[in-house]
């Protein structure tokens, strides 16, 4: 995450995440039961696709 103001927005049975990196505002989305993964997209044609071995917990 970088500078500005930083949102997280979880939902229910959800196991992607989303980040993008820049300048202004960032943004967390964890929701869609989309699969197990995540994609950091840091803003330079810069995209990383990690995958997960253990499923998101949600509290």
């Amino acid at each position: 995450m970088g500078a500005g103001n930083d949102t997280v927005k979880i939902e229910k049975n959800s196991y992607i995440t989303t980040m993008t990196l820049g300048d202004g505002n960032d943004d967390l989305r964890m929701g869609g039961q989309l699969g197990n993964y995540s994609t950091i997209d840091a803003g330079m044609a810069m995209t990383m696709c990690i995958f997960l071995d253990t499923r998101i917990t949600l509290l």
